[in-house]
């Protein structure tokens, strides 16, 4: 797997806010940004030429949308959701959360459950996923810096 690299890190966000508050964007801001980008921070291809340049497409909204997905996690905690799951909640494609579940995975964020269960609109069972104390931790800590 191939990983993109862009432009330097922007630092944490500003004020402490609840996470019924706080922006996808703060959120992973402070999750991401730690040095130089790299993945999980930006989407990675697997090489071929059409991975690359949707890796290089979605970049510029990733943030956002982990930033959603791990605010999903953390707010039902203990509770957990498969990455389809957390897609209908978040009225998108599950090609748009999946890669941000493996994401936050990578960097980790969540966790699995070890519980499995149906895809709301397939048959197959899929993984369920969890906020991790790491993502708790780092939504109860004051955030210093710059504003989004």
């Amino acid at each position: 797997m191939t990983y993109l690299r862009q432009g330097a890190a922007v630092g944490n966000s500003g004020t402490t806010a609840p996470i019924s508050q706080t922006t996808p964007q703060q959120l992973t801001r402070d999750l991401f940004d730690r040095g130089e980008p790299s993945y999980p921070a930006f989407p990675g291809s697997k090489g071929g030429e059409t991975s690359r340049q949707a890796a290089e497409a979605i970049a510029p909204r990733a943030r956002t949308w982990r930033g959603r997905v791990a605010k999903i996690f953390a707010e039902i905690h203990p509770h957990g959701l498969t990455a389809d799951e957390a897609a209908k909640r978040l009225n998108a494609t599950p090609f748009m959360i999946r890669p941000r579940v493996a994401e936050l995975s990578k960097a980790s964020l969540i966790e699995k459950t070890g519980e499995r269960r149906p895809n709301p609109d397939s048959s197959l069972n899929a993984a369920v996923w969890r906020a991790t104390e790491l993502l708790r931790q780092t939504l109860d800590a004051p955030n210093t810096g710059a504003q989004p």
